[in-house]
């Protein structure tokens, strides 16, 4: 049975195709040219586009990610990286020399102390001698108290380095081993045990540590943690 082809309902006599676009791009047109849907017995219509330069080829829109270009807000027109107050270099270099002290007693307590290196009045103390307490187990207590002082700096320490880095958890551990550690400096200063030339020593750490935190909280420094 034979087949019919449609014909085209404007009555031209050409095959109608019922899949044609009334608008678009057609054979021979420039890029950026237009053609309207033309009425019954009138010929396509094109309408120019936007002009460009001699030579230069039509500029897709939307976003090209082999462009080396990103959307708006990243790339290089984003927001500049945060930069690091030159106060936290100092900042980093006082919790530093404040644990320093510490670092070196900590490995000392930990591998030189032995029994003979324990004072004698230490030893002869009428309370510790009543207490039980002999060289080997003065030995262990030292070096228990040395372990505890390597352990809190090396983390003040790393706190210290977070901090530079921007970690505002760094910070914060910071504060309070800092808050910590002046209440202990203070109660040997009240309690005596800090006399003599060792006043200005335990005054130098007291400045140290506090002034560093003080800088963690400046607001040169809020907004740098703030932006990391």
């Amino acid at each position: 049975m034979a087949v019919s082809t449609p014909q085209d309902p404007r009555g031209e006599g050409a095959p109608y195709n019922p899949y044609g676009q009334p608008g678009g791009y057609r054979a021979g047109q420039q890029p950026g040219q237009y053609t309207s849907s033309p009425l019954a017995g009138q010929p396509y219509q094109t309408y120019p586009g936007p002009q460009l330069p001699q030579g230069q080829p039509p500029q897709p829109h939307g976003y090209d990610p082999y462009s080396g270009t990103g959307p708006a807000g990243f790339g290089a027109g984003g927001p500049e990286p945060a930069k690091r107050p030159g106060l936290m270099v100092l900042a980093l270099v006082l919790m530093v020399l404040a644990a320093l002290p510490f670092l070196v007693g900590g490995v000392y307590g930990l591998v030189a102390v032995n029994a003979g290196s324990i004072p004698p009045e230490l030893l002869t103390n009428p309370e510790l001698v009543q207490a039980g307490a002999t060289p080997a187990l003065l030995v262990q207590a030292v070096r228990l108290v040395c372990g505890i002082m390597l352990a809190a700096a090396l983390v003040y320490v790393a706190a210290a380095v977070l901090a530079f880095r921007g970690r505002n958890a760094g910070r914060i551990i910071a504060t309070v081993l800092t808050v910590a550690f002046v209440l202990l400096l203070l109660g040997g200063l009240a309690g005596g045990a800090a006399a003599g030339g060792l006043i200005g020593f335990v005054a130098f750490l007291v400045v140290a540590t506090v002034g560093s935190v003080v800088i963690l909280f400046l607001p040169v420094s809020n907004a740098f943690f703030s932006r990391r």
